[in-house]
């Protein structure tokens, strides 16, 4: 989330939970009491148990300075650029993400861009405000946005920013990859991507990964977003029934049409598959998780 660089991942703050396993026995997950169970819940994916409470450290946020920059589809290459470039010397307060989308016929955005295929890049700094401006200086010089605003706001709306994007009832397909570096081959492969999008709700997203998430355990079952830099989250979305096999199709296509190299995903960012484990942990991970799952719930009542 937007707050990731700087406290974390969940999992890096979550103390205990309190779970009913597949037997009926209630028990308390922790570093001290069942450490195994409590390794497997924290990035393993679940199917130990159900739980019902989870204790988790605070942090107190109220306000931080966020918005979204749009730039228009014949400078997707050039922003892109940018975004990483400010990526590489961001400080931990500094969250963002490049999206390629279709521009909504938003009141706040130029009329030119309305339908159309751009990129927006969206940005939280979670620190002392009068340090923003700074922070996002080398976004901004490098390439001026051709619209938006970054603005102080409550965290709470900062989060409730994109509810209206994701109606019930949106068929939706999800497909992740992670990268330790973007080179030049791969924003223009993204790039291209933002110009031919299925329908006009779908997007791309590449998230900033890096501060406080690479500072963590490197040996849980969250090990890919502590290794790498960014995660590209190939999103399909239609409200039509129909349009979900071609999401699907599309979905996977995008992601693995960035490079050569082995495909890793994120658990929360991709959809059932056979492949799915095989993919999103690595082998002693996934080993370790299926000694666990047998111990908790031999007979497979949770899948």
């Amino acid at each position: 989330g937007w707050l990731m660089r700087r406290y974390g991942l969940s999992i890096d703050n979550l103390r205990a939970a309190h779970l009913v396993l597949a037997d009926g026995r209630r028990v308390t997950a922790s570093a001290k009491e069942h450490p195994d169970l409590f390794w497997a819940l924290r990035g393993g994916g679940g199917h130990v148990g159900v739980v019902t409470q989870f204790t988790y450290d605070l942090h107190p946020v109220s306000k931080v300075v966020a918005g979204t920059l749009w730039y228009s589809s014949g400078r997707a290459l050039a922003a892109l650029k940018a975004f990483r470039e400010t990526c590489a010397t961001a400080a931990d307060e500094l969250t963002m993400v490049a999206i390629a989308t279709v521009a909504p016929p938003d009141p706040s955005l130029p009329a030119g861009l309305h339908g159309k295929p751009a990129i927006a890049i969206g940005a939280c700094w979670c620190g002392d405000p009068e340090r923003a401006t700074q922070a996002l200086a080398p976004l901004r010089s490098a390439v001026p946005a051709d619209a938006g605003l970054m603005m102080p706001m409550p965290y709470l709306s900062l989060q409730q920013g994109g509810d209206a994007e994701a109606p019930a009832g949106m068929q939706n397909y999800w497909s992740s990859r992670f990268f330790q570096s973007l080179d030049d081959s791969a924003l223009e492969q993204f790039a291209a991507h933002a110009m031919a999008l299925p329908t006009p709700q779908s997007a791309i997203h590449c998230h900033q990964l890096g501060g406080a998430v690479s500072r963590g355990d490197g040996h849980d079952a969250a090990a890919q977003l502590r290794r790498n830099s960014f995660l590209i989250n190939a999103v399909g979305l239609s409200p039509e029934r129909r349009d979900l096999a071609r999401l699907t199709s599309w979905s996977h296509e995008c992601t693995r049409s960035f490079g050569a190299g082995p495909v890793h995903a994120y658990v929360n960012f991709s959809g059932a598959g056979d492949t799915f484990p095989r993919i999103a942990y690595a082998d002693e991970i996934q080993a370790r998780l299926e000694v666990i799952k047998r111990e908790y719930d031999p007979h497979g009542l949770f899948i």
